[in-house]
């Protein structure tokens, strides 16, 4: 869940950076000749504001729609590497590589240069996910993940170390969505697992969350005749999980086991779009295109599972 939440508010962060990024229009030279230095600050803070605001609210959400439907207990932690099939690392990875970069157009827009700016924003992108972290180590339902938090450090350290390499992105981490279908008999516990609605599913379903790697190939071959916009991308996905690392749960003190169902992961590569090389000179396109950029495009596409190769019609 908490990927999605900062799914849906890096519309916030992007708004806010943009708006930043108007107000740094005026000439720098006029600027300084007429306003103290002092003033060049007072972008920071409000750069720092923005984020601190944003990240504080995100809490406060999370801990009353969410912790709060559990008990608390002393911190703890547990070892959750080999649960869901780590896809909920890979979200993890996501989620810190975006906040990360996010951070980091606030903190650019605010006169700090890139590869400050990229530092600043892995350690906010870390941050940010640490601090969930700790909430989790006090929820009895949970507890505090050393490999969440190795999750964490992956995906801030590929959004900082491509911006200080090459101040760009030319692998990008990106997510997909397919509504799964699960037979009858099964409807009690998928409710249990992943709730009643489409939405509560999109949240937590794991067996049909997709995240992929969309590498630019314009920028590894300037050189070419290649679309900037071309990327190929490479995705993993698991089905048939019923549990976090087994098929088999209880209910109403009622066993049950389901090892009939594999737990099978699949592995993907597909082309796909880098929706910010399309170039517009339109604000609101460009904040479409960041949006849009965060979702992998359903296009045909190779799958490999349970040992087999096969093509697919829609990769996604």
């Amino acid at each position: 869940m908490k990927v999605i939440v900062l799914f849906f508010l890096c519309g916030a962060y992007i708004m806010a950076s943009q708006n930043a990024v108007a107000q740094n229009t005026i000439n720098i030279d006029t600027l300084k000749k007429n306003v103290p230095t002092k003033a060049f600050n007072q972008k920071q803070f409000v750069a720092a504001s923005i984020q601190g605001g944003i990240i504080t609210s995100t809490m406060i959400v999370l801990n009353k729609y969410w912790y709060a439907q559990y008990p608390k207990r002393k911190f703890g932690s547990f070892d959750d590497s080999k649960e869901w099939q780590q896809m909920d690392k890979m979200g993890h990875v996501f989620s810190a590589y975006l906040g990360s970069r996010l951070s980091a157009e606030i903190w650019k827009s605010a006169e700090i240069n890139d590869t400050k700016s990229a530092w600043l924003g892995g350690l906010c992108g870390m941050l940010y996910q640490t601090a969930f972290e700790v909430m989790d180590g006090y929820s009895a339902e949970y507890g505090f993940s050393w490999a969440d938090i190795a999750g964490n450090t992956l995906g801030a350290t590929m959004f900082i170390t491509q911006q200080v390499a090459w101040q760009q992105q030319r692998i990008q981490p990106k997510l997909s969505y397919t509504t799964q279908q699960y037979e009858t008999s099964l409807q009690p516990r998928i409710k249990d697992l992943y709730g009643n609605t489409k939405q509560e599913r999109l949240l937590k379903d794991y067996n049909g969350q997709t995240y992929w790697l969309s590498v630019n190939l314009k920028s590894f071959a300037p050189n070419t005749k290649l679309p900037a916009w071309l990327n190929i991308a490479v995705g993993t996905g698991a089905s048939g999980m019923l549990g976090g690392f087994e098929n088999k749960w209880t209910t109403n003190n009622i066993p049950y086991t389901r090892y009939d169902i594999p737990r099978q992961r699949q592995f993907y590569l597909a082309p796909d779009i880098d929706f910010t090389k399309i170039k517009t000179k339109k604000k609101g396109i460009k904040i479409l295109f960041h949006m849009l950029n965060l979702v992998k495009l359903p296009t045909p596409g190779l799958e490999l599972s349970g040992g087999k190769l096969k093509l697919r019609g829609i990769a996604y």
